[in-house]
């Protein structure tokens, strides 16, 4: 091994990272910061804080076929000299190329990634990274101010070329006469003058680069995973995918980024670790990655099939199992999805089945995904617990689906008990997601508004919310309850809990449930009744008889989702 530290200016760094001379590596995870991440590196640079090293790798032998880089292809430009893949840095070096928008893009959450300085903003030195820079795609008011034509806010990327001296001097004469007309006081305009040259001299800072030489791809994973011990650190699948960057297999994992990078599965949060597992899966028929020896990409799976081959069945298996997941149980959106290793689970069956399932079958399959996503099944070992359901379904001559069921533990397949529904659970917790999937199949509809779906209220595009335009509602409000002198956690139970439009959850606010009642009309009722609201309830309305209430809903939800589920 052979190490060489250089200092090199930002700039060059980024330009380089652009331009394909630095290059991604395949065990590189994306790209995950959100803009406040990237305003924080900007303030630091803007204040010449030190933002850390860089390391890159130059592998021994052949070079590893380039990771395409989350937000922009990372192809090499012929005939540049090839610097090495970055195995430390991704995520500020993606990010300072977003800020100075050297590509036309957005993040993974659909947030323009475009920065400004804000010539306007006060106490700076107070307020630190308050209004400095700013996203346009995430800051309602930069936004209009954009919208407005704020000459006042100057986009980053106007900083990324170095201007000579003569040109700094035009942008400080042409904004100075910009402020002086706004009106500002002398003292003002230098202040905006200064901080114009700290975003001038962003890119100049040096920063330490370091190259690790003539070592294999297996050493190169180990430096990156002790370098991000303090951060996320590689799992054992992105180390054993590693092993997968040369020779035939490049083709199989530059399919398998594609494939995660479709509209559904990023709506549902695929990663390249879960089409990597489900590789596994259908390649080795094993979910251990631990199975896999150093030859396994080269060699024939237990069934016969070339890894190619069993991408192929595990890729047309896995859009089967989402199309399932999405439009069989209505969940659209990562938000929704209890589990995606249980669809690694439902894949398999679905291939078992050669994608043909009846009826009564389909009925067992809703009743397994339901209930381990109640019973937080795929919450404790992964590997385990997709191998078990893989061995019931090889082992077992019923249907992919009975199989399924069959598999489960005793306390998995019970009934779904109304206490299970009087817990404390998060919003958007397993319960809220079963109970999703029971109103999609209902049609339920929004209370005030019956041209909308509960189910396609969670498909509402353009709205940035994780659940769309669908949210949980409190029946019973926490304010209510609050003052009625109970702990605000005893609002969280799913027996309170109803979907419904931000719109209407608005429009309810903080009133009292009878008062809700009151202020519906006979169909407005109707609809409000399928979740169990109305009359039914009595006067266990008030916020004295919560714990009845509480109780009274569970009981028929409940009985409504084993009714559901098939279970008897």
């Amino acid at each position: 091994m052979r190490i060489e530290t250089v200092q090199r200016p930002l700039r060059e760094l980024v330009r380089s990272f652009t331009t394909g001379t630095i290059l991604l590596p395949q065990f590189q995870r994306d790209y995950v910061w959100k803009p406040k991440k990237i305003r924080n590196l900007l303030d630091s640079l803007l204040h010449e804080y030190p933002i850390g090293g860089f390391y890159l790798w130059r592998p021994q032998g052949a070079a590893l076929d380039p990771k395409p880089k989350h937000l922009k292809s990372g192809q090499q430009v012929a005939g540049a000299e090839f610097w090495g893949y970055l195995i430390d840095g991704q995520q500020r070096l993606t990010s300072l190329e977003a800020a100075y928008a050297l590509y036309s893009g957005e993040d993974r959450n659909g947030v323009e990634l475009r920065c400004y300085v804000d010539l306007a903003a006060t106490n700076v030195e107070r307020r630190r990274d308050t209004r400095l820079f700013v996203s346009y795609g995430g800051h309602r008011a930069i936004a209009r101010r954009v919208d407005d034509g704020d000459q006042t806010l100057i986009p980053v990327s106007k900083f990324f070329d170095k201007l000579d001296k003569a040109a700094e001097r035009e942008q400080d004469r042409e904004t100075e006469e910009l402020l002086a007309a706004e009106g500002w006081s002398k003292r003002r305009i230098q202040d905006a003058l200064e901080r114009l040259d700290q975003a001038r001299r962003m890119l100049d800072q040096e920063v330490p680069c370091t190259t690790v030489y003539e070592v294999s791809d297996e050493q190169a994973v180990e430096v990156f995973s002790r370098l991000n011990k303090g951060g996320t650190p590689l799992k054992q699948g992105d180390v054993t995918a590693a092993g997968l960057a040369r020779g035939k297999a490049v083709a199989v994992l530059k399919e398998m980024r594609e494939f995660v990078s479709g509209e559904r599965q990023r709506r549902l949060g695929f990663s390249f670790s879960f089409a990597f597992r489900a590789l596994v899966v259908f390649h080795r028929g094993s979910a251990q990655f631990s199975s896999l020896k150093a030859d396994w990409m080269d060699a024939p799976g237990p069934d016969g099939r070339t890894l190619q081959q069993s991408w192929k069945a595990a890729r047309k298996a896995l859009e089967g199992a989402l199309v399932f997941a999405d439009e069989r149980m209505g969940w659209s959106r990562r938000l929704l999805l209890p589990s995606t290793n249980a669809l690694i689970v439902l894949a398999a069956a679905l291939d078992k089945a050669d994608l043909q399932v009846g009826p009564d079958d389909e009925q067992q399959l809703k009743r397994w995904l339901c209930l381990t996503a109640m019973r937080g099944t795929f919450q404790g070992s992964v590997e385990t617990t997709i191998n078990r359901f893989l061995r019931a379904l090889k082992e077992s001559k019923r249907k992919p689906g009975a199989a399924l069921v069959d598999a489960l533990h005793k306390d998995e397949a019970r009934r779904i008990r109304p206490d299970e529904l009087l817990h404390v659970s998060p919003l958007w917790g397993s319960a809220v997601q079963v109970l999703h999937a029971w109103l999609v199949a209902r049609t339920a509809k929004d209370w005030l508004d019956e041209d909308r779906t509960i189910d396609s209220l969670a498909r509402t595009e353009g709205i940035k919310y994780p659940g769309g335009d669908l949210t949980v509602h409190h029946i019973f409000a926490r304010k209510v309850l609050t003052d009625a002198g109970l702990r605000i956690e005893a609002a969280n139970r799913p027996a309170n809990f109803a979907l419904l439009s931000r719109s209407t959850n608005a429009e309810f606010g903080a009133r009292t449930p009878d008062d809700v009642l009151r202020s519906l009309t006979p169909d407005q009722r109707k609809r409000a009744g399928v979740q169990f609201f109305g009359e039914a309830a009595g006067d266990r309305l008030r916020h004295e008889r919560y714990e009845e209430f509480c109780e009274w809903r569970a009981a028929r939800l409940a009985e409504a989702l084993n009714e559901f589920l098939g279970i008897d």
